[in-house]
C-alpha cells in the first residue's frame, strides 16, 4: 500500500512540474526575467561606459591676452573631479624691446556641491588649487621677470550647460580663487644687447591668484567591452 501511494504521489509531481513549465515557457516565465534582467545590465554598462570620463578645457581670459592654455579634467566620481592646466608662450621682439613669455602650470582638486552621476558637470563647485609659473615681461623701456613663483589657494566657480540642444556637450565654468603668492620678481632696463638689472624683489602675498572662464569640453568616446563575434 506505501509503495502504491509513493508512486501515485511521485506522478503527480512529475505532472505538476510538466505543467509549470510549460506554462513558464507560454508566459516568457524565467527564461524572460533572465532576458530582461541581462538586457537591463546591458544597458546600465553601455550607459556607464558612454559617460564621459575626461574632459578637455581651456580658459578664454588667456586666450583674449593671447597665451595658449589647455587643460584636462578627470572626473574621479559624482563628486569629485581633478583638472591640470598648463599655458605656455614664448615670444619676442629684439628690435623693439618686445618680450611675451610666460609658463604656468596647476593642479586644481574640486567638489561639486550637486552630485552628477554621469556626463556634463555643471553648477557650484569648490576647489583647492597649486601651481608653478616663470614670466618675462618686456614694453620697450623696462622688463620684469620671474624664475620661480609658486602658490596656491580656495576656489570657487560655477558651470553652466551651453548648446544645450547640440550633439556635443560644453559648459563655461566661471570661477575665482584666493590664496598665497611667492616667489621673486626682476626689474630690469634694456641697453643695446644688454640688460642692465634694476632691483629684485622677494613677495609673500594673500591675494587673488585665479581667475577664470573656461570652455570646457566632453567628447563622447564610447568604450565597449569586446566579446567574441565583436562588439556587443
Amino acid at each position: 500500500m506505501l509503495t502504491i501511494l509513493t508512486f501515485l504521489l511521485a506522478c503527480v509531481s512529475a505532472t505538476t512540474a510538466t505543467a509549470q513549465t510549460a506554462a513558464d515557457y507560454k508566459a516568457g516565465g524565467p527564461v524572460a526575467v533572465m532576458a530582461e534582467k541581462r538586457t537591463a545590465t546591458d544597458s546600465v554598462d553601455n550607459l556607464q561606459s558612454s559617460c564621459p570620463r575626461l574632459a578637455l578645457r581651456t580658459n578664454l581670459l588667456y586666450d583674449v591676452a593671447l597665451v595658449p592654455n589647455v587643460g584636462v579634467e578627470w572626473l574621479a566620481n559624482d563628486r569629485w573631479s581633478v583638472a591640470l592646466n598648463v599655458m605656455y608662450i614664448w615670444a619676442r621682439n629684439d628690435m623693439r624691446h618686445r618680450y611675451w613669455r610666460l609658463f604656468s602650470t596647476d593642479v586644481e582638486a574640486r567638489y561639486w556641491l550637486r552630485p552628477q552621476s554621469c556626463g556634463v558637470r555643471t553648477g557650484h563647485h569648490l576647489g583647492l588649487y597649486a601651481g608653478f609659473y616663470r614670466y618675462d615681461f618686456e614694453f620697450g623701456g623696462r622688463g620684469w621677470m620671474g624664475d620661480a613663483n609658486y602658490g596656491g589657494g580656495i576656489s570657487y566657480g560655477y558651470a553652466l550647460r551651453l548648446f544645450p540642444k547640440w550633439r556635443e556637450r560644453f559648459t563655461l565654468d566661471l570661477g575665482i580663487g584666493v590664496g598665497y603668492l611667492g616667489g621673486t620678481h626682476k626689474e630690469y632696463i634694456p641697453d643695446q644687447d644688454c640688460y642692465v638689472w634694476q632691483r629684485t624683489m622677494r613677495h609673500h602675498l594673500f591675494i587673488p591668484t585665479k581667475a577664470e572662464a573656461t570652455l570646457v569640453w566632453y567628447p563622447r568616446w564610447r568604450l565597449f567591452n569586446k566579446k567574441k563575434g565583436g562588439v556587443q
